[in-house]
């Protein structure tokens, strides 16, 4: 399950903006994590990751951490290649960075309110941390709203829809 969890989430729309794809999919996890209307199989996934879990459990906390950074870090990266980053910007580190902070954020946000104030904090992660390494005309272009989350959750859940059904389709004419 741990290491499934980037794979198994549903896809945000592609965007045409790779750092708004990433603040998209950040909004999309924060809503699927949200306590009473979220996920429970991500939520679960989510709380076996980031608790600290003894080492007799053997669960490698490391695996779904490190996919999170790979799949960031190749955002960031198709980012820097359509010319949406500052030269100077070490993607590498930066994906190490928002993978930290939103689980710091997101554990934050479940202690002091259940998550039900996760998607503003993800929203106020992505809004101080962006300019710091985002060009200043990608930046101006991208939404930060945290009612977002929510747009981008049907989107989401639509495109999964349509994927299903298509393989479903595909599977009938086979038989």
């Amino acid at each position: 399950m741990l290491a499934e969890q980037v794979a198994s989430l549903p896809r945000v729309p592609e965007q045409e903006l790779k750092l708004q794809q990433s603040l998209d999919e950040a909004l999309l996890l924060a809503h699927l994590l949200r306590e009473g209307t979220g996920d429970p199989i991500v939520q679960g996934s989510v709380r076996l990751t980031v608790d600290q879990g003894s080492p007799r459990d053997h669960l490698n906390r490391r695996v779904p951490m490190q996919a999170w950074t790979e799949h960031t870090q190749s955002l960031f990266e198709e980012a820097r290649a359509k010319g949406e980053i500052l030269p100077h910007a070490d993607v590498e580190a930066l994906a190490k960075l928002f993978v930290g902070a939103f689980t710091g954020v997101q554990v934050l946000s479940r202690i002091m309110t259940g998550r039900a104030d996760l998607a503003e904090r993800v929203a106020d992660l992505y809004r101080h941390l962006m300019p710091s390494f985002a060009m200043p005309g990608i930046l101006v272009r991208l939404d930060f709203s945290p009612e977002r989350g929510s747009r981008v959750y049907e989107a989401a859940m639509k495109q999964r829809e349509s994927a299903a059904a298509s393989t479903t389709d595909a599977a009938r004419t086979l038989e």
